[in-house]
């Protein structure tokens, strides 16, 4: 987890708050369907014949408390695509972190031939033994809101100002596609929000 703690202590792209995914939670839902994909991913890159192996997977701790509301299950589900897959509710956390997933995949003789956990660490992001899995962020120069001000004063510039010379080449096209997936919850959106939003269009 250390690897995590790092990078929550910088600030990253607003693509890292404003995710383009499967709902109701990041956390519960996108995460978990990743999380599916990177181990079919995993298992056909050890070249398996997936259409010979069974698949669970066991949730545990929080996913497993507000599972069923979240749609977690249906979320896992819809990562295994084709193949079938059980789900196992285990409302026990693990010690590393309350959202946790452990995957299996066993042969016909029900020999587990690959298991892999992971941990779904909020805002989509998943992370394991090896590090934090998923989109890569540009990092901004600045971690303090009181930096970001200075240099916006600075540069006779605004948020969106900013925005435009750290983040990433396509983050207004991004954003754009964010509120065409998200239109019905910008309404309830926070003024300040909803204003980043309305000025991205413009651009």
């Amino acid at each position: 987890m250390e690897e995590f703690s790092k990078s929550r202590k910088q600030m990253q792209s607003v693509k890292s708050i404003y995710k383009i995914g499967c709902g109701p939670s990041s956390s519960h839902s996108m995460a978990p369907k990743n999380a599916a994909k990177i181990f079919i991913e995993k298992l056909k890159d050890k070249k398996f014949n997936l259409n010979n192996l069974n698949f669970e997977v066991e949730v545990f701790g929080s996913l497993t408390l507000t599972g069923k509301g979240h749609l977690t299950d249906k979320s896992i589900i819809d990562g295994f695509h084709e193949y079938e897959v059980k789900i196992l509710w285990n409302e026990d956390a693990l010690p590393q972190h309350p959202n946790a997933m452990k995957f299996k995949a066993k042969d016909r003789a029900n020999n587990i031939v690959m298991q892999w956990i992971v941990f779904s660490i909020g805002g989509g992001e998943l992370i394991d033994d090896d590090g934090i899995h998923g989109q890569k962020y540009n990092i901004m120069p600045y971690s303090s809101i009181e930096d970001i001000i200075k240099w916006c004063k600075e540069n006779n510039t605004d948020y969106i100002g900013f925005i435009k010379q750290f983040d990433s080449s396509d983050i207004f096209d991004y954003l754009k596609q964010y509120i065409e997936q998200n239109q019905v919850d910008m309404i309830i959106l926070l003024q300040p929000c909803l204003l980043v939003h309305i000025k991205t269009l413009n651009y």
